[in-house]
């Protein structure tokens, strides 16, 4: 059965620049999450990451966070094995390489990821299913 919905997988960083930015395209895709139109996948340990800098950098963002997670009923995939985690370690830093082994595994479209350094340099792309992109990219081509 085909798909109807974009499938989405966000990491930490839109998620924190969404809540705490009204007007940017973090916060247009959390919205597009929260009323349906995407289908939000993602991992423990990126809500955990995410919890844990909104409680140290934004406290007053974390019931934000709680609520927009009720409304976009994410799922949840489960941790990466050690192994995956060793293979996409390969292809990325190892700091991002639980995020992209959980990700492979995922039937996604779309990692959606601010990190510059790691996820918008990496030159394994062909070995995805996927594109890797940021939320501008991202909302530029789903506009189309």
């Amino acid at each position: 059965m085909k798909r109807t919905k974009t499938r989405v997988f966000l990491d930490s960083n839109v998620f924190i620049a969404g809540l705490c930015s009204p007007l940017g395209a973090s916060n247009v895709i959390l919205s597009l999450c929260s009323i349906g139109f995407l289908e939000l996948l993602t991992a423990k340990q990126v809500l955990i990451e995410t919890e844990r800098n909104l409680r140290k950098k934004f406290p007053q963002i974390l019931k934000r966070y709680h609520l927009f997670l009720e409304k976009a009923n994410p799922m949840v995939l489960p941790d990466p094995s050690q192994e995956d985690i060793a293979l996409a370690a390969q292809i990325i830093h190892k700091k991002d390489a639980p995020i992209l082994a959980v990700a492979l595994k995922a039937d996604i479209d779309f990692l959606i990821s601010l990190d510059a350094r790691h996820f918008a340099k990496m030159t394994a792309c062909a070995a995805t299913s996927f594109d890797i992109i940021n939320p501008e990219e991202f909302l530029t081509r789903y506009k189309q």
